[in-house]
């Protein structure tokens, strides 16, 4: 064992890792107790079990166990925070290091108490954070859901009529005449080798999508099983909605109103932006993803909108200045670049060089009028700082962006696989 921890930490010092992302779950962990005789007994108990891997390439780094024990005065978040920290420092990688992800919870991403704030903090420079931005796209099918059937229930159940419905989706006959919908959607056109790799409930999206789209359901659509809702995970709910759209579910009067918007959100938004994020999954995306969502809401029935719009700002992420300066400067649009520059020059005062220094990463405020990514968020309010991957470029460097997007990448070559 102890040869094969030799092998793997100098595999970790040779790979040169810039970027780790982490996730946690509890699981029950067989163990031993021991009782007030002394003897031991075997027991099942629940450990929250967090596993760490580089990026791009996705290679198993190391494990550890959230333990309440150990943690004595720590929050959760600074235990975890400092055992990321521990091993960073152990294998020297804290020089290299540009980028940390994981999921878009407060325990990660809290700007006062989250994990990768403290981390930041006992590193005494700050990181990019990549966030999972399919986690972000379900939370307002989420509240649209709770909001127009009511509250959840144990065992992934629902109070609502249209809830009731959700475990017997599958079981409901199918329509001769599919529902047409208020508004026009694209049909969600993939390549061979996307649609190859998607799993089994996400290909159910995909066909279920076009068929809705097209009006016709394609006749062994109406035999494939549909994995469980999960309130963990909403998938699943967006499949069975619309396969209750679609079937034969005597829902009447308000219900069926709900349900129309429902899956009128699911097709015009959540869909969509789904396979989007599937296909252009590079975190220099993000405001991008942000600006379309925002884009597709806006078209929905207005009080879809009231209630899923505020759930859209409050986890817009990736729209922190260093997210959108840094896209702008890669934009093929020259004033996108020029504006971005700029602000950078202005951030810097006089410096020639960016500062790495911690700061607070909060949600900005969202303009959900925009047209335009410049103006997604109010410069003049919001306070900005410099990407972290071109902290180390002098100012002459940066001007060159506003020239060739591209400059950074043959400037910085570590950039390449970064962006």
């Amino acid at each position: 064992m102890d040869v094969c921890k030799e092998r793997h930490n100098n595999e970790v010092k040779k790979e040169g890792i810039q970027c780790i992302m982490f996730d946690g779950r509890k699981d029950l962990t067989k163990t031993f107790v021991y009782g007030n005789d002394g003897k031991s007994y075997p027991r099942e108990i629940k450990e929250d079990h967090y596993s760490v891997c580089s990026k791009p390439g996705g290679n198993y780094l190391f494990h550890f166990v959230n333990n309440s024990v150990e943690r004595e005065a720590q929050t959760p978040a600074e235990h975890i925070a400092e055992q990321l920290y521990d091993w960073i420092i152990a294998h020297g990688i804290e020089n290299q290091l540009v980028a940390i992800g994981g999921d878009s919870t407060n325990l990660n991403t809290g700007w006062k108490g989250g994990i990768i704030q403290f981390l930041e903090k006992k590193l005494g420079f700050k990181l990019i954070w990549i966030f999972c931005a399919l986690h972000t796209n379900e939370l307002p099918l989420k509240h649209l859901m709770l909001a127009l059937d009511g509250k959840t229930l144990s065992e992934n159940r629902f109070s609502g009529n249209i809830g009731k419905l959700i475990n017997i989706a599958t079981n409901l006959p199918i329509l001769t005449c599919i529902p047409q919908l208020d508004f026009v959607v694209d049909l969600v056109l993939l390549e061979k080798k996307v649609v190859d790799s998607l799993s089994t409930d996400q290909k159910y999206l995909y066909r279920i999508h076009n068929a809705i789209a097209s009006g016709v359901f394609p006749v062994d659509l109406k035999e494939i099983q549909i994995g469980p809702h999960n309130h963990s995970r909403w998938l699943n709910l967006a499949n069975r909605l619309l396969r209750i759209r679609c079937s034969e579910h005597c829902l009447k009067n308000k219900d069926l109103q709900n349900l129309k918007l429902l899956s009128e959100f699911i097709m015009g938004a959540y869909s969509i932006m789904w396979f989007d994020l599937k296909t252009k999954h590079r975190w220099i995306q993000g405001p991008h993803h942000i600006f379309k969502q925002l884009a597709l809401v806006k078209k929905q029935n207005k009080f879809v909108r009231d209630i899923v719009l505020p759930h859209v700002c409050s986890s817009a992420r990736n729209a922190h200045s260093e997210c959108i300066l840094q896209t702008m400067l890669r934009s093929l649009d020259e004033g996108e670049r020029r504006f971005a520059v700029q602000k950078i020059i202005d951030v810097r005062k006089n410096k020639d060089v960016g500062d790495r220094k911690c700061r607070n990463r909060r949600i900005p405020v969202i303009n959900t009028e925009t047209n335009n990514l410049i103006d997604l968020i109010n410069w003049e309010t919001e306070e900005i700082s410099e990407p972290v991957l071109i902290c180390c470029l002098m100012r002459d460097d940066i001007i060159q962006f506003i020239i060739n997007p591209k400059f950074g990448c043959t400037k910085l070559p570590y950039l390449r696989s970064i962006y």
